[in-house]
């Protein structure tokens, strides 16, 4: 899903970032986590990855994760995040 996305961080980071909102879509597609669940999973792994690259979490980051998140979410029924959720 986002292997291609450049979030414009860190190659480290946005690897992380990445492999983060891939494994966020598998358990969302799976019926893993409910939304909140996903949220917090989201907030805690940007976090993370934030220490390495305080980019990660500007609103520009943010936007391309809600892009790569929003089909995702949309299959799943969820309704779509706003950035200041995570």
């Amino acid at each position: 899903m986002s292997e291609t996305v450049d979030f414009g961080l860190t190659d480290d980071a946005n690897a992380r970032l990445a492999s983060l909102l891939d494994e966020l879509a598998a358990q969302i597609r799976a019926g893993e986590l409910t939304r909140t669940e996903m949220l917090v999973r989201l907030s805690d792994g940007l976090y993370v990855i934030a220490e390495g690259d305080r980019d990660a979490v500007d609103q520009t980051t943010r936007i391309e994760i809600l892009r790569a998140l929003e089909p995702v979410l949309t299959e799943a029924g969820m309704t779509t995040l706003e950035p200041w959720e995570f």
